[in-house]
This record gives C-alpha cells, structure tokens and sequence, in this order.
C-alpha cells in the first residue's frame, strides 16, 4: 500500500520540478527573442488573428532559443508530429479530452529535455507538457500546463484572476498554484485547499 504512494508522491514532485524549470527556460528564451524581435502581444492578446500561418509565427520567434528536436511550428511539419489522436490531451478528470490542441490548431515543438511547448497566436497562449504528449497521463493540472502572454510580454498562468474551483474541475489554471506553493494538492485533497491558508495536504 506504502509503495503506490510513494510513487504519486515522486511523479507530483516530478512534475512541479519541470514546470518550474520549463517556465525558467522559456523565460529567457523569451528575453532573447524579444531583443531581436518586434513582438507586438498587445495584438496577440487581445482579439489578434487566427489563422494558422499566425500560430507558426508565433511560436517560431520563440524556436531559435530552444533545443529543439521536434519541429511542429513549420508549414512543412504536421502538428501531428508532436500529437495526434492517440496521445491526446485531458483535463483533471483524466477522461474528458480538451480540443483544440490535437487538430493542428496549436503550434509547436518538443525540446531535447523532454518538454513540449505549444502556441496559439489569438490570446497569446503558451501550453507547456513537462514530460512532452508522448508520455501520460497528459491532463491540465498533472503533468500539462496553460499560461498567456499580456499584452507587455509577461507570462501569466491562464486565467489568473479565476477561482482555485476551475483549477479543480477543469486544470485550466492549475499552473498558479504549482508555481506559488509547488506542489498538487488541488488535486490530491482538492476539499481541504485554498489559496493563502492551506496550501497542502
């Protein structure tokens, strides 16, 4: 009994371990890109286009600071490189399966630390998969993760102003959480957490 515990307890620590370091990394390839490239996130977040060539562009301004070692963010490559219906994504439940992200909508790459990040140019989203679509349980709040750029660039868990009851029911914003007090207790005693007075299990 001790043992399948133990195991949830390290996969948990896992994931908030490469959450807070693919946040790390995608920061300063953000910084790099931002020196180089006239972004205008103002535009992106707030009503910006939504046509495929868009998503691409987005994310290729990020791709040059990656080691990247699947490419999904080019006319030439198939989103379906990096997903595709066998490896879709789930919210907290496991079971329901989020659209969107597996029909080419996103676009994306997959890094040679085994980190997935995917980009929607109409509200600036930034999906991040810590351990890529390859590998379960692939659901928001576990081990799959949803930011925004604001219109200045700063990375945001998505809906950040929301209650920790979406964060519960769906994982939409789960990722505040895991940043703030790293770990998934919303989850695991999702009854018995609230945000500044207990954090934990």
């Amino acid at each position: 009994m001790i043992l399948p515990a133990v195991i949830a307890n390290y996969q948990e620590q896992e994931y908030v371990t490469r959450l807070k370091k693919a946040v790390s990394v995608f920061e300063q390839a953000k910084i790099r890109a931002m020196e180089i490239n006239a972004i205008d996130f103002k535009n992106m977040s707030y009503g910006g286009v939504y046509v495929q060539s868009e998503h691409e562009k987005f994310a290729n301004y990020f791709k040059p600071y990656f080691n990247v070692i699947i490419d999904c963010a080019s006319p030439e490559n198939s989103n379906t490189n990096c997903l595709n219906s066998s490896e879709s994504i789930y919210k907290i439940d496991r079971k329901t399966r989020v659209t969107g992200l597996v029909d080419n909508t996103y676009r994306g790459y997959i890094t040679a630390d085994g980190v997935s990040y995917f980009f929607y140019s109409g509200r600036s989203y930034v999906v991040i998969d810590v351990n890529t679509p390859k590998k379960k349980p692939n659901s928001l709040g576990y081990d799959v993760f949803f930011f925004q750029l604001d219109s200045n660039g700063k990375l945001l868990p998505v809906n950040d102003t929301d209650t920790l009851d979406e964060c519960k029911s769906t994982g939409f914003s789960c990722a505040k959480w895991v940043l703030l007090y790293g770990n998934q207790a919303y989850r695991k005693c999702p009854e018995k957490v609230e945000y500044n007075r207990k954090t934990k299990c």
